[in-house]
């Protein structure tokens, strides 16, 4: 099927009823300078008359998610967008019934000066995949912008055969402020409504344009997020240190573990699933991120050890299902594994916290890396087990006896002390001395 339209085209993106609705949008462009960090990509909520029925369906980079989480605003440093610069993550089933068209728009962002043109950009393109991250349109538009600040890229919307894209390509003077003033949006620099909306009764929230949030680098945002995520685990402590002394049951356990994954963790409550049974066996919670299965918990009474076979409770669960991660805790030890399957299922551990003493800044990390926010940086949770494997006390063996090392270990030796050694000689040494290899 060859995705790419043109503008005034449209495609069909989905027939009712068939999949999720989940889409992605990928957005990228260049200019020959740094003005490319200067661009924006917001989204518009629009009713049947064309307007946001209120500020929180303008979704920017001053408010990144929708009411309901249908819509969230991606930006460079979201692992999904694979190098672009901007995009958006929907999810169509959840989209209200109101809305009757998503309007998509770049603008130049130029504070505290007249609105800059985005004429010079080139290499500009839009995607919408499916979940499956199969391409379903892909819109160039480089071509179509001329001496405007805005560009209305294209809108998803509603029809009789499902829901649909159209390339539009209009340019729009005034940039981001008169764009957001066109579809009804009440902004913070406004002193009275917006007459132009019939639905602004005055009483919308006022939308604020200015201290636009710079581009930050993945590690600034996770560094946030895991300060964040470690002041809300510390309100739990007492509660969990009290659990473990008087010996709370499972049941107690689990309620204390469910305000922590929706108020610590950040998972909404539909993406925690309980008491799930998969091939005969059950899991105490799945936790599911963007419509995927992504961490199997086992879930032990309040500070009983955690033993073999909890463990391959939980890893087999997560086998049989398909799932890479499984978590044990006791509400004071959380125990993370990789489930890898082969010849036979293996249970990895990839990190251990202990609360009994705090909870300090490396904890806090590994277990943001848990939370519903550390699964949608896809590859994060990956990339630190690969670490860990990778230092293992097996590969270290292999690297240190590798040839070339033993052979820079010789050299190094003979030289400083002024004496002929053979390979094999610095190899059994190491094996003997350093490794205690008998």
């Amino acid at each position: 099927m060859n995705t790419h339209i043109i503008k005034g085209a449209n495609c069909l993106l989905g027939k009712p009823g068939q999949g999720n609705g989940q889409l992605l949008i990928q957005m990228d462009w260049r200019y020959p300078d740094t003005q490319a960090e200067d661009v924006d990509a917001s989204l518009f909520l629009l009713n049947s008359i064309g307007k946001v029925a209120s500020d929180e369906d303008f979704i920017f980079y001053n408010q990144r998610v929708s009411q309901n989480g249908s819509v969230r605003h991606l930006g460079s440093v979201d692992t999904e967008l694979e190098q672009c610069k901007a995009g958006f993550w929907i999810d169509l089933s959840r989209v209200s019934d109101t809305v009757e068209r998503l309007a998509i728009a770049l603008t130049r962002y130029s504070e505290g000066m007249p609105a800059a043109t985005l004429q010079g950009l080139d290499c500009g393109f839009l995607e919408l995949r499916n979940s499956a991250n199969q391409p379903l349109a892909r819109y160039e538009f480089s071509q179509d912008i001329d001496d405007e600040s805005a560009l209305i890229v294209g809108e998803i919307y509603r029809h009789t055969t499902g829901w649909k894209f159209r390339a539009i390509g209009q340019g729009f003077i005034g940039g981001l402020g008169a764009l957001a003033r066109h579809y009804g949006v009440c902004l913070a620099e406004e002193t009275m409504p917006n007459i132009d909306s019939p639905l602004d009764d005055g009483s919308n929230l006022r939308v604020s344009l200015q201290s636009r949030r710079k581009r930050r680098s993945p590690n600034a945002i996770i560094a946030e997020q895991t300060q964040e995520l470690k002041t809300k685990f510390e309100r739990f402590l007492p509660q969990i240190r009290g659990a473990c002394d008087r010996q709370e049951n499972e049941t107690r356990t689990r309620m204390i573990l469910d305000q922590i994954f929706r108020e610590v963790l950040g998972y909404p409550m539909e993406n925690i699933k309980v008491e799930q049974s998969i091939e005969g066996r059950k899991a105490d919670y799945v936790l599911a991120v963007d419509g995927q299965d992504v961490l199997v918990v086992e879930v032990k009474r309040a500070g009983m050890v955690i033993r073999e076979r909890q463990i391959f409770q939980a890893t087999s669960y997560g086998a049989y299902g398909g799932i890479r991660w499984a978590l044990l805790t006791n509400l004071v030890e959380w125990q993370l594994y990789r489930i890898s399957t082969g010849d036979r299922i293996e249970a990895n551990l990839v990190f251990s916290v202990n609360l009994s003493k705090g909870l300090d800044s490396e904890a806090a990390y590994r277990l943001a890396l848990i939370s519903f926010y550390g699964f949608q940086r896809k590859g994060l949770l990956e990339k630190l087990w690969l670490k860990r494997s990778t230092l293992s006390y097996e590969r270290l063996v292999a690297a240190v006896l590798n040839q070339d090392v033993v052979s820079k270990i010789r050299i190094i030796l003979s030289n400083e002390a002024g004496v002929v050694l053979t390979q094999e000689e610095v190899q059994t040494a190491i094996e003997r001395t350093l490794l205690h290899l008998e």
